[in-house]
């Protein structure tokens, strides 16, 4: 398959530039799902720039745990000097996918913790064998852009925040200079991570490592999952430190779930009903990825495709609603479906070695997997300052590079997938989405199709948690 012509990287190059941004975010975290379902993972493929080109990336997944999913992209081109990083979104077909999102203090906490010294070990080692360094020598003037859809998203901030801080506590990223982030649909972050961000932010000057960096973030008008979780990174900071964007695309569903909840005669179970039937269709049709820009033609045109509005810091008439849309969040809900939470990670996480129910064992792991262990993380926090080192070379043990696919069930799980069924009508919503955003990559930006075998017998073997009647 042939590239996209330079007729249409011109076509593309003539939008603004913040479409040709959150078009190149959007790109890269459809990507993250094609990648993600692809096996095995091709070994370079094509990436639309900021700039609207397309041009070929080499692909290095990161060995993670199951269920999370991130790459490495590095330019063939090297004169190019842009280096992705991208993380895939919920996959609902795969209950250690669910998990990651019920985890206590927000999506991807306690996973991007445990996995912190592997990517980051896997970052420096990817740019020096590219760069083809070694002690006495150096490349410079890097750009870093990371880019996530949902809990792909969540795990964006949290990748840009222990970038920034490892960045200013050692001399692994000082070639680095530029740092882009692209966080659509996405849920908050940990309390206090906002605040811990804007510390990371300034140290880059303090240790004299002058770091520019451009925030964009993407949301859906009557999203529900962006008002989840606790902060946004970089909300708050002034443009001088940070060029802070957000778009917002209309699909006219701001509200919708609301306007069933009329109380015309009394609260009726009908208006409960339909009120809950609404806020479903919201969900979905606000949630998903292909909400935003992207190449959809056969060519790789990028295509605007919904009413938007766009803020920026820079504007200062802008910052306000920008604040309000990026931190409005329903804390206190959360902290009542807490229980709730944890009950749901705790069958999702660990529903491998459910060989043999008991409601002792039950209670007793429960406890121990998610009040001790947040107790455990949140007690290491406060005695370490948020201050961590980073692990050498030596002490990360060899991992193999290949990604992970989900397991198949096993007798256990299949004794207890009827529990699960609560998350099927996701799993479909939310393979279609991933479907959808695959049929766009697989169009324009194969290097090599025959590496991929894509389609409905692929994602429906995936599918573990969803019923064959529906």
């Amino acid at each position: 398959m042939s590239g996209p012509s330079s007729t249409i990287e011109e076509i593309n190059a003539r939008y603004p530039l913040h479409i040709r941004r959150f078009a190149s975010g959007q790109y890269l975290s459809s990507l993250a799902y094609y990648l993600a379902a692809t096996d095995p993972v091709p070994d370079a493929i094509k990436v639309l720039r900021e700039d609207g080109s397309f041009r070929d990336y080499i692909v290095k997944p990161f060995p993670l745990k199951k269920g999370m999913y991130g790459y490495i992209l590095l330019p063939k081109d090297k004169s190019l000097k842009d280096v992705k990083v991208i993380f895939r979104g919920t996959d609902f077909a795969d209950p250690k996918s669910i998990a990651i999102n019920l985890e206590m203090w927000g999506p991807g906490s306690t996973s991007f913790a445990t996995e912190e010294k592997k990517i980051f070990h896997k970052l420096k080692q990817a740019l020096h064998e590219h760069y083809h360094t070694d002690e006495n020598e150096t490349f410079d003037d890097l750009t870093l852009e990371v880019s996530g859809h949902s809990q792909g998203a969540a795990l964006t901030q949290l990748f840009t925040n222990a970038f920034l801080k490892h960045r200013a506590n050692d001399s692994n990223f000082d070639q680095i200079k530029n740092l882009k982030m692209t966080a659509l649909n996405s849920p908050g972050v940990p309390s206090g991570l906002e605040k811990n961000a804007a510390e990371n932010v300034r140290k880059q000057s303090t240790v004299k490592k002058p770091l520019k960096i451009v925030a964009n973030y993407g949301m859906v008008g009557g999203d529900s999952v962006q008002v989840t979780g606790f902060d946004m990174i970089f909300s708050t900071l002034p443009h001088e430190l940070v060029e802070l964007n957000l778009l917002k695309v209309d699909k006219g569903l701001e509200g919708h779930w609301l306007k069933a909840f009329e109380l015309e005669d009394g609260l009726q179970i009908r208006e409960l009903w339909e009120m809950g039937l609404k806020f479903h269709a919201s969900l979905h049709g606000a949630h998903s990825n292909v909400n935003f820009y992207a190449p959809i033609d056969a060519n790789g045109k990028i295509c605007v495709n919904s009413k938007y509005q766009y803020f920026t810091n820079t504007n200062k008439n802008d910052r306000k609603a920008m604040a309000k849309e990026l931190n409005s969040k329903i804390v206190y809900t959360q902290h009542a479906f807490i229980f709730v939470k944890m009950f749901l990670y705790y069958l999702l996480e660990y529903k491998e070695s459910m060989s043999e129910f008991s409601p002792l064992g039950f209670v007793k792991n429960l406890f121990w997997h998610t009040v001790g262990n947040s107790l455990s993380e949140k007690l290491k926090r406060w005695f370490s300052s948020y201050r961590t080192t980073q692990a050498s070379a030596a002490e990360i043990a060899p991992v193999s590079t290949q990604p992970q696919i989900p397991a198949q069930d096993t007798p256990a799980m299949s004794q207890s997938s009827g529990i699960f069924n609560f998350f099927s009508r996701f799993a479909k919503e939310n393979i279609r989405m991933q479907k959808q955003c695959c049929d766009k990559i697989e169009k324009v930006t194969l290097s090599n199709p025959k590496q991929v075998n894509l389609g409905k017998e692929e994602f429906s073997k995936r599918a573990v948690c969803m019923p064959k009647a529906f």
